[in-house]
């Protein structure tokens, strides 16, 4: 939970968190090693303003005098969370749990 907060602080700034208290050594190297891996260059040239772009289109077809149609939202089919989680238990309950030691 602490490397949680560490990384929590790093992305929003002291301003939301609080520095993070008693921190051990190897917690702040892998949250170092974390966010220097998950960090890449941004280059703004490589991303298109889409949203800009549509609403620039819709503004000029309006002016002409097209009627702007809303397109109708897509068919989803929204699983029943609650029976995935109880086909899972069962499935788990079905299947024996490995007791296997491993040792390194």
């Amino acid at each position: 939970m602490k490397l949680q907060n560490l990384l929590n602080h790093c992305a929003f700034g002291p301003k939301l968190n609080p520095p993070p208290q008693n921190l051990e050594e190897n917690e702040l190297e892998m949250a170092a090693s974390l966010v220097k891996a998950m960090s890449v260059s941004f280059h703004p040239e490589k991303y298109k303003d889409e949203y800009h772009t549509a609403l620039k289109q819709m503004v000029e077809a309006k002016l002409k005098g097209v009627e702007i149609k809303t397109p109708e939202e897509p068919k989803t089919d929204i699983p029943d969370l609650m029976a995935a989680l109880k086909a899972s238990l069962e499935a788990a309950k079905k299947k024996p749990a490995s007791r296997e030691v491993v040792r390194a």
